[in-house]
């Protein structure tokens, strides 16, 4: 998905409620902005000219010969007790950020088909931190991909009564609910949602699972539409979530993932 498409300006000027603005589209502008999107706030990157034109656009064409050859991994004990205590100027690690490394290694193993393995990495992750909201929703769903959609509703529900939990994954129940056939408690979450996205941000990817779930495929484009407009950065997994399997068979699906430019 190009980055440096610009957006509808009217639709900008319309909706001008934003969580968090960044200031500056270079490489860290633009990678904290899908970061911030990714968790669920409404961003507005700012900059005078497209994206990576200005200070990233140079320092990006430059190749370090320092850096061509990897370090080694150190091997000898002391090296390694510096390391691990924070005493060494080559390396500085934060333990508080444990938790979104473990998060990374759930979600792989949710994409890459592995839910066993997405389990056990997931529990690991809430051991670290109980209240790592995401960390639910990928244990909801590597649950009901297994077929134990009991189990992924309670998941998705815990993470869902978190103080900070985001509203779009009340799409996920939505998931739950439509699998165990309690087609109306899930109708009135989605009705809920859609009417929050006219108010406030809400992912649109996350209403297409809801909608697909639903067997509304027609909704469920339209909502994916609306995330592509958006350039939400979920998009990217759109070829790897298992909650987009309900559209993987139609036409429309494999157009998107032509024009996302994952295929």
């Amino acid at each position: 998905m190009p980055a440096c498409v610009a957006p509808n300006l009217d639709a900008v000027r319309g909706s001008m409620d934003f969580d968090v603005i960044v200031l500056g589209a270079g490489i860290v502008g633009v990678s904290s902005a899908l970061h911030l999107q990714d968790r669920g706030l409404r961003v507005a990157l700012v900059d005078r000219r497209a994206p990576g034109e200005e200070t990233s656009h140079g320092n990006a064409g430059l190749i370090e010969r320092s850096s061509v050859v990897p370090y080694a991994f150190p091997r000898r004990l002391g090296t390694l007790l510096r390391y691990a205590r924070n005493r060494s100027v080559d390396l500085y690690w934060d333990y508080r950020a444990l938790p979104a490394y473990a998060g990374w290694l759930a979600r792989f193993h949710l994409y890459a088909r592995d839910y066993y393995s997405a389990l056990a990495t997931g529990k690991e992750l809430l051991e670290i931190d109980e209240h790592y909201g995401r960390g639910f929703v990928w244990m909801g769903s590597a649950h009901l991909a297994l077929g134990d959609a009991d189990v992924a509703l309670e998941w998705f529900q815990r993470g869902q009564a978190l103080e900070r939990a985001v509203r779009s994954y009340d799409a996920m129940i939505v998931r739950a609910l439509a699998a165990l056939d309690r087609k109306e408690e899930a109708q009135e979450i989605l009705t809920r949602l859609e009417a929050e996205s006219k108010q406030h941000y809400v992912r649109s990817e996350y209403l297409a699972m809801g909608h697909a779930a639903m067997g509304d495929l027609d909704r469920a484009f339209e909502s994916l539409e609306r995330a592509y407009q958006a350039r939400s950065a979920g998009m990217i997994y759109l070829h790897l979530d298992p909650g987009y399997e309900p559209l993987r068979g139609d036409p429309r699906y494999t157009e998107l993932v032509k024009r996302i430019g994952l295929s």
